[in-house]
């Protein structure tokens, strides 16, 4: 399994094993200062199976930490993104001309937060990120300061800075330093009807 529906999680659930032989089932967890105190297994599409859920007053031996995929941890942006966070790289947020980003690192990409540390410039954080050179590991470590994250943005949010940006771009090529609500809004309509600048070749 490559990614886990988190969405399909039952309440209370902080970790996932997937199943580990023919005759097991993908597990949930409620893991509390390392202890397992309850399991809800699955089926392979992750739907719980109410008969096969558990609660423990100790902990449950059959939870292997090792195999445990832990619940990402939700970030809405404001302070360091904790450690486990899924978010975006932003790294016009902190760049360093002195100590360039990885060459596969570029913005938008989808980093984990695996540590923090202090060095001569304050908080750096450390961070994964897949990259996109095939002769390399695929997964490589990178760090940045905690400026250089956003929160995971939805494809509205994408699409609706692309606009932004491109309607920036046409009051620029008019030749205005300032444009008025009305040009703005004209740019959008040019914009929004599907016209795009043509890159030369």
């Amino acid at each position: 399994m490559s990614t886990i529906d988190w969405s399909k999680a039952p309440e209370g659930a902080t970790h996932f094993t997937p199943a580990l032989g023919p005759n097991h089932n993908p597990v949930f967890w409620k893991v509390v200062d390392g202890a397992a105190l309850q399991a809800w297994a699955t089926t392979d599409e992750l739907e719980v199976i109410p008969e096969r859920s558990y609660s423990y007053s100790t902990p449950c031996g059959a939870f292997n930490a090792a195999h445990a995929v832990k619940r990402p941890v939700s970030w809405a942006g404001e302070g360091h993104p904790p450690v486990g966070t899924v978010c975006e790289f932003h790294g016009a947020g902190a760049a360093c001309p002195d100590d360039p980003w990885h060459p596969d690192l570029k913005d938008g990409d989808h980093v984990t937060i695996i540590a923090y540390f202090n060095d001569s410039v304050g908080q750096v954080a450390a961070f994964t990120f897949k990259a996109r050179n095939e002769n390399i590991a695929s997964i490589q470590v990178e760090q940045a300061r905690p400026g250089a994250f956003r929160p995971i943005r939805t494809q509205e949010e994408i699409e609706a800075q692309a606009r932004t940006e491109a309607i920036d771009d046409m009051v620029k090529a008019l030749g205005m330093d300032y444009a008025s609500t009305a040009e703005y809004i004209r740019c959008g309509l040019i914009y929004d009807a599907g016209y795009r600048k043509q890159v030369m070749p």
